[in-house]
């Protein structure tokens, strides 16, 4: 039993803040998430560069056809964007190498961005494909 007036204070823990190392726990892991998700978004950008390119296909071999309809000939060329190409109506997209080679019946083309993840979109006509490795 404690003699009166001899009583010692108790020593609580206050609850109105965090510690040290809660906060540097949190820190540490958004900082690992963060990382995570810049390399996820790096994947999307290239990836979107890609679609870029085999958008830039699809319009070249429209242009190649509307081309041959006109002149009854398929047109060679090679154009990077940004800006317009060799067949009438074709602008080409910034970062993309669009590569048509004509032949009297048939053509190829393929296309590729330098930003997207090196994949190079083909074309064959007398096939009448798209592959993307």
């Amino acid at each position: 039993m404690e003699a009166s007036g001899c009583s010692t204070p108790r020593r609580t823990r206050s609850n109105r803040g965090f510690t040290l190392i809660e906060l540097l726990t949190v820190v540490a892991v958004i900082g690992v998430l963060a990382v995570v998700a810049l390399q996820q978004l790096e994947r999307y950008r290239r990836a979107g560069y890609d679609a870029r390119a085999l958008s830039d296909l699809r319009s070249a071999i429209s242009a190649e056809e509307a081309y041959f309809a006109t002149t009854r000939n398929y047109m060679s060329m090679n154009a990077t964007g940004p800006g317009p190409a060799a067949l009438p109506g074709l602008m080409v997209s910034d970062t993309v190498t669009v590569d048509m080679n004509a032949s009297p019946d048939s053509f190829t083309g393929t296309s590729t961005s330098t930003d997207g993840t090196g994949k190079v979109m083909r074309y064959d006509s007398t096939a009448g494909w798209i592959g993307i490795p």
